[in-house]
């Protein structure tokens, strides 16, 4: 048995590893020095190994070609489980992340789902399944990934959109919460209405709100919250209400469509043509967010994820706004603190840019940290959110495509807070970032807020719903962290697609 002091590679492998082996080799032997069973169980022993004091770098080898994960990884300050002493909090810092032998490992927070049965729903041919885990344990997801891409929520209408007879008539960046449907708009046999969302864009954002209910002699739509701003159902203009329907068992019939009755556990597939059984490969997410690293108060470094893929995580998202800070939008206070706010009740956008959506990889009070080589494909939130705290962090040589909301999220403390939450040296580099908003048309190719000495250069960026770049979170002359940041060759193009305004290339 080998001594950790000399110790620098660690391996796992859900295959082939076992919980009570050292991980200290490929193979397994007759003294347990054999891989670990998975990542979580690696971490932890590199957390003894700092408790104790050896603080050499450690490799994480990856042996299999599939992870799959029913929680978070999370890394930085851990504290020691399934040990036979108690084990103080301990950083795991310094850490290598990267396959064995292969030229890429796939991390997914999903379930793959077999045993598709050909099935009739909503009077179309389709496959379905029964998922033992949504009727009985509550499982819930609302989205799904065949073949590595994003399936599609159904949609009402199956193409363009539905206007408002009437709205709660509100104020400039006031919300409302109900509307009154045009007759003939929502048919009466449509009775999974209250299971439903409501998407719209108007001004610069998509807003989402699921329905509270839904009356059908008044026709009065109510939101299980309040829209971000005002609507109305007079066209072309700014606040224009132009919404559709999703998640109705109605308007499933759409190739690549699916639902999920959740009453009965059941998942209905409309297979695109050419998919077959043998073919397809479908996966249901259980899981946000993939790898958490977050130093806490000391802050952690050397955290390096290569030649990894990331994909499958669920995608559910909803902002709230809190009492002084929808006054002071308003124009009924001068001042509000986000960070002291009594929080009231769900909205259905943030201000810009989908700007609170967590992301599949996220950074916290962590400095000299990369990601290198890797491909981020078919995630819910952001690929990768750098938040306060951080430093020289390095994303680059990778591509993220198909992501629920954009490609990379920068921000830090503002100028009012400590300086320590300050976000600063960041560099996106030589990555294409492409296929974003498939559940969130506002997400940015790259969005920096408050972060400064940060480079965005030669990245390929294309193919979206809003801007490119957008830097910058101070609307106006009041002072701000961000300064300093370079945005050079970059290839931007193929943006907006005519859903959304104030928008470019780099907005500043």
């Amino acid at each position: 048995m080998l001594s950790y002091t000399s110790v620098s590679t660690l391996y796992v492998s859900q295959k082939f590893g076992h919980e009570n082996n050292m991980g200290v080799h490929y193979m397994n032997d007759k003294f347990m020095n054999g891989p670990l069973v998975n990542i979580d169980l690696a971490l932890q022993k590199v957390a003894q190994m700092r408790r104790a004091g050896y603080t050499q770098p450690v490799t994480i080898k990856l042996m299999d070609k599939e992870y799959h994960l029913s929680k978070t990884i999370k890394m930085g300050k851990k504290k020691g489980a399934n040990l036979n002493f108690p084990l103080e909090d301990a950083a795991v810092k310094d850490v290598t992340i990267e396959p064995f032998e292969q030229d890429k490992v796939l991390i997914t927070g999903a379930k793959r789902l077999d045993g598709f049965q050909d099935d009739i729903f909503n009077d179309v041919a389709c496959w379905s399944i029964e998922i033992e885990d949504v009727k009985n344990v509550g499982w819930d997801f609302t989205d799904l990934y065949v073949n590595g891409k994003p399936a599609n929520r159904t949609r009402y209408p199956h193409e363009g959109f539905l206007y408002p007879e009437e709205v709660e008539k509100r104020n400039w960046r006031e919300q409302s919460s109900w509307f009154i449907a045009k007759e003939g708009d929502i048919p009466a046999h449509f009775k999974s209405i209250e299971n439903a969302r409501i998407r719209f864009c108007h001004f610069w954002i998509e807003e989402q709100l699921d329905i509270a209910s839904y009356d059908f002699k008044t026709r009065k739509c109510t939101f299980d919250g309040r829209t971000s701003m005002n609507i109305t159902e007079e066209r072309n203009k700014d606040a224009t209400m132009e919404y559709y329907v999703e998640n109705l068992a109605e308007a499933f019939g759409r190739e690549g469509d699916f639902y999920l009755d959740k009453q009965a556990g059941k998942l209905y597939y409309l297979p695109k043509t050419g998919e077959t059984r043998e073919n397809t490969e479908i996966y249901a997410p259980v899981i946000d967010k993939l790898i958490e690293v977050d130093g806490g108060e000391d802050g952690v470094q050397g955290i390096r994820l290569r030649n990894l893929q990331f994909a499958y995580t669920k995608a559910d998202y909803q902002p709230i706004r809190g009492v002084k800070e929808q006054a002071a939008m308003s124009g009924d206070a001068s001042d509000y603190d986000l960070f002291n706010n009594e929080m009231i009740e769900k909205v259905g956008a943030d201000y810009q840019c989908v700007a609170g959506l967590f992301g599949s990889i996220e950074f916290k009070n962590a400095h000299h940290c990369s990601v290198e080589n890797c491909e981020f494909i078919s995630l819910g939130g952001y690929g990768v959110k750098i938040m306060e705290g951080c430093h020289h962090i390095t994303i680059e040589n990778s591509k993220l495509h198909y992501l629920g909301g954009g490609g990379v999220s920068i921000g830090g403390g503002n100028i009012h807070q400590e300086e320590k939450t300050w976000t600063h040296d960041i560099k996106v580099r030589n990555c294409e970032i492409t296929k974003l908003g498939q559940r969130y048309l506002s997400g940015c190719g790259i969005l920096l807020m408050d972060a400064y000495d940060c480079e965005l250069s030669e990245n390929e960026i294309h193919d979206f719903y809003y801007s490119g770049i957008c830097l910058g979170w101070v609307w106006g002359y009041a002072s701000s962290v961000t300064h300093g940041n370079i945005v050079r060759k970059n290839h931007i193009y193929d943006l907006g697609k005519g859903i959304l305004s104030d928008m470019g290339g780099v907005y500043t």
